[in-house]
């Protein structure tokens, strides 16, 4: 067992292998052991095949987070090559090995071996899709942050449209997930496909938070730079009456011209921070029903 630190600063502790879960493979921070003590584990062919797996991919986490991979790459390639010809057999878990994949993939990345790296991402996505068989609780847990890691490998091999179609794969298990239609929003902005991004901006305003706000955001932005001034307003209005408080969609009422609601609404933001009005009192509800074109 060991801990991490999760995106919300909060210590999590995890059985083996998952070191390499989400919100390790996003930030990369270790809490407890020295780097050099999951070092020493990571060579240790004498723990379990699932301890040094563990291990392995704490250290290359840690390293490539951290930048410092470079100084000691052909070491870790060592240490990876030795560990996948010799103990990965022993380890029966698909959800294990497509972790461990997924994990290891980060070298060749470092080392600009982009063909080495696209081999590990298939078979991190070839093993992903065996959990389905095993464990869907397991695959869900997987599988959404594969395929972002599977998208952002295409962009790295300049295939925006690839990067697009491996979002796509998501969206019929996980429909209401506003992050992944923000992200393909994002996508399809980079290819200047305005169209489609508007449509998957729209589909995240309609999702649970907290990424509604943001999919708004982008689409009241697109609208500007279209010109399509009065939706983009409607937008933005539309931001508001969700989220009185958002600074954001303030700004571009004010870049659309809409000086005086966005200064009214403004002054109240002001005051009620002055005065430390929590965001949850009638003032609030009162600014929300007060948001009109």
């Amino acid at each position: 067992m060991f801990r991490l630190v999760n995106k919300l600063g909060e210590v999590t502790s995890n059985p083996a292998p998952n070191l390499a879960s989400d919100f390790a493979m996003a930030r990369g921070k270790l809490e407890g052991p020295s780097p050099t003590i999951w070092w020493e584990k990571a060579k240790n062919s004498s723990l379990s095949p699932a301890t040094q797996l563990s291990a392995i991919l704490t250290i290359t986490v840690f390293l490539v987070k951290s930048g410092r991979a470079r100084e000691v790459i052909e070491d870790l390639t060592e240490i990876v090559d030795k560990f996948m010809t010799t103990r990965l057999k022993l380890v029966a878990s698909a959800y294990e090995k497509s972790w461990f994949f997924r994990g290891i993939a980060m070298i060749p990345m470092v080392k600009n071996d982009l063909a080495t790296m696209t081999r590990y991402m298939d078979l991190a996505e070839e093993y992903g899709r065996v959990v389905r068989d095993e464990d869907t609780v397991l695959f869900f847990e997987n599988f959404f942050p594969l395929m972002q890691s599977r998208s952002k490998e295409a962009l790295l091999l300049k295939n925006i449209d690839l990067a697009i179609e491996r979002l796509k794969v998501l969206l019929p298990y996980d429909s209401d997930n506003g992050l992944l239609h923000l992200e393909l929003g994002n996508m399809y902005m980079k290819n200047r496909k305005f169209d489609a991004a508007r449509e998957a901006w729209v589909t995240g305003s309609k999702c649970p938070p907290p990424w509604d706000i943001q999919c708004s955001l982008n689409l009241a932005d697109l609208e500007k730079r279209l010109g399509a001034v009065e939706r983009a307003s409607s937008v933005c209005l539309e931001i508001l009456r969700l989220d009185p408080w958002c600074v954001s969609a303030l700004q571009t009422l004010n870049e659309l011209g809409m000086t005086k609601i966005a200064s009214d609404h403004w002054r109240v933001i002001r005051h009620c921070r002055t005065n430390g009005t929590e965001r949850d009192d009638p003032l609030e509800r009162m600014l929300c029903s007060e948001v009109r074109v």
